[in-house]
């Protein structure tokens, strides 16, 4: 059940900021390292979370606006957000995946994948 599994993520209950990122890489956007997930690999934000940065994502235009002035898209702007004004950071879900990772298929057909 979605409502339940944020249940098992502690580091900052209410507060969550959940998915899988395509690369282990971190990126560094005015000395904030992060990483972020990928909109197309699923991605959980709390109610909490996004009360939290709701001036900063609304209106849409000025996030939208925000993206296009740093010249990134959407999903690494708002990890940056969440870095760079609240210190919150991406928890890693190896049970979210992305359209293209074939390992993850491989493991629905094996029956091992978390589904």
């Amino acid at each position: 059940q979605l409502h339940t599994y944020p249940q098992q993520f502690t580091s900052n209950p209410g507060a969550l900021y959940i998915g899988k990122s395509r690369s282990k890489e971190t990126k560094t956007i005015h000395s904030h390292q992060f990483q972020y997930a990928t909109a197309n690999a699923g991605v959980c934000y709390s109610r909490k979370l996004l009360t939290m940065l709701r001036e900063s994502i609304h209106p849409k235009s000025m996030y939208v606006q925000g993206c296009a002035a740093m010249g990134v898209p959407d999903d690494v702007y708002f990890a940056y957000l969440l870095k760079s004004k609240l210190n919150i950071a991406l928890t890693v879900a190896d049970g979210f995946h992305y359209h293209d990772e074939k390992e993850f298929f491989v493991q629905v057909i094996n029956g091992s994948a978390m589904v």
